[in-house]
Protein backbone atom coordinates (compact mmCIF):
# COMPACT_ATOMS: atom_id res chain seq x y z
CA UNK A 1 0.00 0.00 0.00
CA UNK A 2 1.46 3.34 -0.99
CA UNK A 3 1.53 6.37 1.27
CA UNK A 4 -0.46 9.38 0.11
CA UNK A 5 0.63 12.83 1.31
CA UNK A 6 -1.81 15.74 1.11
CA UNK A 7 0.10 19.00 1.50
CA UNK A 8 -1.48 22.42 1.83
CA UNK A 9 0.38 25.30 0.20
CA UNK A 10 2.46 27.61 2.36
CA UNK A 11 1.24 30.99 3.59
CA UNK A 12 -0.08 33.10 0.70
CA UNK A 13 0.89 36.72 0.16
CA UNK A 14 -2.54 38.23 0.81
CA UNK A 15 -4.18 40.10 3.67
CA UNK A 16 -6.16 38.09 6.21
CA UNK A 17 -9.91 38.08 5.69
CA UNK A 18 -9.76 38.19 1.88
CA UNK A 19 -11.44 35.42 -0.16
CA UNK A 20 -8.85 34.11 -2.62
CA UNK A 21 -9.90 30.66 -3.83
CA UNK A 22 -9.15 31.04 -7.54
CA UNK A 23 -7.08 34.23 -7.32
CA UNK A 24 -3.55 33.30 -8.33
CA UNK A 25 -1.92 34.60 -5.17
CA UNK A 26 1.85 34.23 -4.76
CA UNK A 27 3.55 32.84 -1.66
CA UNK A 28 4.56 34.98 1.32
CA UNK A 29 8.15 35.88 2.19
CA UNK A 30 8.16 32.97 4.68
CA UNK A 31 8.09 30.44 1.80
CA UNK A 32 11.69 29.20 2.14
CA UNK A 33 11.32 28.54 5.86
CA UNK A 34 7.93 26.86 5.52
CA UNK A 35 9.06 24.75 2.54
CA UNK A 36 12.15 23.60 4.47
CA UNK A 37 9.87 22.35 7.24
CA UNK A 38 7.76 20.41 4.76
CA UNK A 39 10.87 18.92 3.14
CA UNK A 40 12.06 17.79 6.57
CA UNK A 41 8.70 16.15 7.27
CA UNK A 42 8.93 14.31 3.93
CA UNK A 43 12.62 13.39 4.20
CA UNK A 44 11.95 9.64 4.33
CA UNK A 45 8.76 9.63 2.25
CA UNK A 46 10.28 8.39 -1.02
CA UNK A 47 7.61 10.12 -3.12
CA UNK A 48 7.44 8.94 -6.73
CA UNK A 49 4.74 11.25 -8.08
CA UNK A 50 3.80 14.85 -7.30
CA UNK A 51 0.42 16.34 -8.23
CA UNK A 52 -0.38 20.02 -7.86
CA UNK A 53 -3.11 22.56 -8.28
CA UNK A 54 -2.20 25.03 -11.05
CA UNK A 55 -2.24 27.97 -8.61
CA UNK A 56 1.27 29.37 -8.18
CA UNK A 57 1.07 29.07 -4.39
CA UNK A 58 0.80 25.30 -4.92
CA UNK A 59 2.91 24.76 -8.02
CA UNK A 60 5.89 26.68 -6.56
CA UNK A 61 5.82 24.41 -3.53
CA UNK A 62 5.35 21.29 -5.65
CA UNK A 63 8.35 22.10 -7.85
CA UNK A 64 10.41 22.94 -4.77
CA UNK A 65 9.54 19.60 -3.13
CA UNK A 66 9.76 17.44 -6.25
CA UNK A 67 13.39 18.14 -7.04
CA UNK A 68 14.19 15.96 -10.06
CA UNK A 69 10.67 14.48 -10.22
CA UNK A 70 8.15 15.85 -12.65
CA UNK A 71 5.12 17.66 -11.22
CA UNK A 72 1.74 16.86 -12.74
CA UNK A 73 -0.54 19.91 -12.69
CA UNK A 74 -4.21 19.01 -12.34
CA UNK A 75 -6.95 21.69 -12.40
CA UNK A 76 -9.28 19.39 -10.43
CA UNK A 77 -7.14 20.24 -7.38
CA UNK A 78 -7.99 23.95 -7.54
CA UNK A 79 -9.52 25.64 -4.56
CA UNK A 80 -13.25 26.29 -4.41
CA UNK A 81 -14.27 29.00 -6.87
CA UNK A 82 -15.66 31.77 -4.68
CA UNK A 83 -16.95 33.64 -7.75
CA UNK A 84 -17.95 37.22 -6.98
CA UNK A 85 -16.51 36.86 -3.49
CA UNK A 86 -12.95 36.50 -4.85
CA UNK A 87 -10.68 39.32 -3.72
CA UNK A 88 -13.26 40.69 -1.29
CA UNK A 89 -13.04 40.98 2.44
CA UNK A 90 -15.48 38.76 4.33
CA UNK A 91 -17.12 41.89 5.77
CA UNK A 92 -17.83 43.19 2.25
CA UNK A 93 -19.98 40.20 1.24
CA UNK A 94 -23.72 41.02 1.40
CA UNK A 95 -25.20 39.68 4.65
CA UNK A 96 -27.98 37.82 2.81
CA UNK A 97 -25.37 35.85 0.84
CA UNK A 98 -23.40 34.99 3.98
CA UNK A 99 -26.62 33.84 5.68
CA UNK A 100 -27.58 31.67 2.68
CA UNK A 101 -24.08 30.15 2.65
CA UNK A 102 -24.17 29.51 6.43
CA UNK A 103 -27.54 27.75 6.06
CA UNK A 104 -26.07 25.18 3.63
CA UNK A 105 -22.27 25.48 3.52
CA UNK A 106 -21.81 22.29 1.52
CA UNK A 107 -24.26 23.04 -1.30
CA UNK A 108 -24.42 26.84 -1.48
CA UNK A 109 -23.12 28.01 -4.85
CA UNK A 110 -21.22 31.27 -4.47
CA UNK A 111 -22.46 33.86 -6.98
CA UNK A 112 -20.69 33.05 -10.29
CA UNK A 113 -18.66 30.44 -8.46
CA UNK A 114 -19.21 26.94 -7.17
CA UNK A 115 -20.20 25.10 -4.02
CA UNK A 116 -17.92 23.01 -1.81
CA UNK A 117 -19.89 19.97 -3.07
CA UNK A 118 -18.84 20.84 -6.62
CA UNK A 119 -15.22 20.99 -5.44
CA UNK A 120 -15.70 17.54 -3.88
CA UNK A 121 -17.04 16.22 -7.20
CA UNK A 122 -13.84 17.42 -8.90
CA UNK A 123 -11.76 15.88 -6.12
CA UNK A 124 -13.60 12.57 -6.54
CA UNK A 125 -12.61 12.43 -10.21
CA UNK A 126 -8.97 13.14 -9.31
CA UNK A 127 -9.10 10.56 -6.50
CA UNK A 128 -10.52 7.86 -8.77
CA UNK A 129 -7.88 8.47 -11.44
CA UNK A 130 -4.75 9.02 -9.35
CA UNK A 131 -5.10 8.15 -5.67
CA UNK A 132 -7.23 5.03 -5.80
CA UNK A 133 -4.94 3.53 -8.45
CA UNK A 134 -1.62 4.63 -6.91
CA UNK A 135 1.02 1.93 -6.66
CA UNK A 136 3.79 4.20 -5.31
CA UNK A 137 3.95 6.98 -2.74
CA UNK A 138 2.55 10.25 -4.04
CA UNK A 139 2.10 13.81 -2.86
CA UNK A 140 -0.79 16.15 -3.62
CA UNK A 141 -0.10 19.86 -3.17
CA UNK A 142 -3.39 21.69 -2.97
CA UNK A 143 -5.64 24.01 -0.96
CA UNK A 144 -7.61 23.77 2.26
CA UNK A 145 -10.90 23.21 0.42
CA UNK A 146 -9.66 20.62 -2.04
CA UNK A 147 -7.72 18.76 0.68
CA UNK A 148 -10.84 18.61 2.85
CA UNK A 149 -12.77 17.32 -0.17
CA UNK A 150 -10.19 14.54 -0.65
CA UNK A 151 -10.25 13.72 3.07
CA UNK A 152 -14.04 13.42 3.01
CA UNK A 153 -13.63 10.86 0.21
CA UNK A 154 -10.90 8.92 2.03
CA UNK A 155 -12.84 8.93 5.31
CA UNK A 156 -16.12 8.16 3.49
CA UNK A 157 -17.71 11.07 5.33
CA UNK A 158 -19.93 13.91 4.13
CA UNK A 159 -17.99 17.07 3.37
CA UNK A 160 -19.76 18.77 6.27
CA UNK A 161 -18.14 16.26 8.66
CA UNK A 162 -14.62 17.35 7.69
CA UNK A 163 -15.35 21.01 6.92
CA UNK A 164 -14.36 22.11 10.43
CA UNK A 165 -11.00 20.29 10.41
CA UNK A 166 -8.11 22.73 10.52
CA UNK A 167 -5.60 22.25 7.70
CA UNK A 168 -2.86 24.79 8.40
CA UNK A 169 -0.64 26.33 5.75
CA UNK A 170 2.15 23.86 5.05
CA UNK A 171 0.33 20.99 6.77
CA UNK A 172 1.16 17.44 5.66
CA UNK A 173 -1.57 14.83 6.07
CA UNK A 174 -0.47 11.27 5.37
CA UNK A 175 -2.58 8.14 4.92
CA UNK A 176 -2.72 4.74 3.28
CA UNK A 177 -5.77 3.43 1.49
Amino acid sequence: MPNIYLIRHTTPNIAKGIWYGRLDVDVAASFATEAAGILAALSTANIATFYSSPAQRCSKLAHHLAGENRVQIDPRLQEINFGQWEGKNFNDIPRAQIDAWAADVENYVMPRGESPAMCRDRAQLFFNEHIQTATQNCAVIAHGGSIKALLSIVANQPLAAVAQWEIAFGAVVAFKL
